[in-house]
């Protein structure tokens, strides 16, 4: 395992403690129950509605999207731990695990206004998300290039079950809006 890699699942695994703090709601079903008997398993639900983020492919670039909750799929297992080296104490990368097992793939913006993919995960700053609060929902901001994970639907509402998510300006709209999901 190179320095890097050790250092993320340490910060994964010694960081999450504090994102308990992020859990604003619990929904049954949103995870395999191999990953939701992790307590670092974590899926983001856009608020209110029943899709959550997501992969179609467990490989270096696949699309990042909204699915469907389903505790059949391994699509929406994800760890979130402490990015390790963030310019925001509160920063996460979310890790795709399927079945509560790493894969070293970390969602990514690789780019301003970039759609969201599965990266080798590095430790770099458009991998890192900074949660900010709205109300009883969260924010996520890339510390790269500042966008917020976005379903991009229509007109400021969430898309349909395989967007795939993009980073765009903050607005504060309803898909830019997420519930943090521990199980």
């Amino acid at each position: 395992m190179s320095r890097t890699r050790r250092i993320i699942a340490a910060a994964s695994i010694l960081g999450t403690a504090g994102f308990g703090s992020f859990a604003a709601a619990s929904l049954a079903g949103a995870t395999t129950s191999q990953c939701a008997s992790n307590p670092y398993c974590y899926t983001q639900e856009v608020h209110g509605t029943n899709l959550v983020m997501s992969t179609n492919r467990g490989h270096n670039n696949a699309h990042v999207i909204v699915e469907r909750q389903s505790s059949h799929s391994t699509d929406s297992d994800f760890l979130a731990g402490l990015a390790p080296f963030p310019t925001q104490s509160n920063a996460k990368l979310f890790e795709y695990a399927p079945r509560g097992h790493l894969s070293g793939l970390c969602v990514t913006e690789p780019w301003h206004h970039a759609s969201l993919v599965l990266r080798g995960c590095d430790g770099s700053a458009n991998q890192a998300w900074d949660a900010t609060q709205v109300g009883n929902t969260f924010e996520w901001l890339n510390e790269a290039t500042g966008d917020a994970m976005t379903d991009p639907g229509h007109n400021h509402h969430p898309g349909n079950a395989g967007t795939q998510l993009t980073g765009s300006n903050v607005t504060g709209h309803g898909d830019q809006l997420w519930d943090a999901v521990n199980h």
